[in-house]
């Protein structure tokens, strides 16, 4: 069974400033995750990229097995299903 939302190996950077490091990480349907850490440790960050409101540097971020952050991802149609 594959998780309802896959993060793998994400990295954001802005500028010389390393926000999400590799970060990588399932949610299974139906499951509950929080978010918890220090301002500045790349939560909202990850959220906005999950959204697709900033894209990602590198690695991948499956929601229902489809890579989302490929280029010819309608991204409209993912914020509808992601509902953030």
């Amino acid at each position: 069974m594959t998780a309802k939302l896959q993060i793998r190996d994400v990295h954001k950077t802005y500028g010389d400033k390393v926000v999400l490091d590799g970060m990588t990480f399932d949610v299974e349907e139906h499951e509950v995750v929080c978010l918890i850490g220090p301002s500045g440790s790349g939560k909202s960050t990850l959220l906005r990229c999950i959204d697709l409101l900033d894209p990602i540097d590198a690695g991948s971020i499956h929601l229902d097995a489809v890579d989302i952050t490929a280029r010819n991802t309608d991204a409209n149609a993912v914020r509808r299903r992601v509902g953030i």
